[in-house]
């Protein structure tokens, strides 16, 4: 288990033939019609959502593996350092401009997207590289 929230776990798998490794969501059945609208979604700084299925009142929401974490860790780690370098200033920039791009975007769309949960915890860090919503 990778991690757990208000809506649910969050497990790391990995794909027996292909070897790809996921992160899987395990949640309420009520928020099937909330996650299916997600899977149109495409952008560099939002998790890709792979697929879901639904199965004995749970929906499986396959996507994206975060390598990294969360912000709340990341921020956790410069907390600890006691310093704000130049270098920790410019990640900082970058994550909020990231967050921002993501929440323009989604915003955007035709059929306009809402996160509604927006916080550290849900702001992915992927390999050192972009931050994901």
């Amino acid at each position: 288990q990778l991690g757990k929230g208000s809506t649910g776990k969050v497990y790391r798998v990995t794909h027996k033939g292909a070897g790809v490794v996921r992160a899987v969501k395990v949640m309420k059945q009520e928020v099937f019609s909330d996650v299916t609208s997600l899977k149109v979604i495409d952008h560099p700084h939002v998790v890709k959502l792979f697929d879901l299925f639904r199965d004995e009142g749970r929906v499986f929401v396959v996507m994206q593996l975060a390598q990294q974490g969360d912000l709340r860790q990341g921020l956790r780690e410069v907390h600890q350092q006691k310093k704000l370098d130049p270098k920790t200033a410019t990640w900082a920039k970058q994550v909020c401009k990231q967050i921002l791009l993501a929440l323009q975007y989604c915003h955007g769309q035709q059929s306009p997207q809402v996160h509604g949960n927006l916080k550290p915890e849900n702001v992915l860090i992927m390999n050192s590289g972009p931050q994901m919503l």
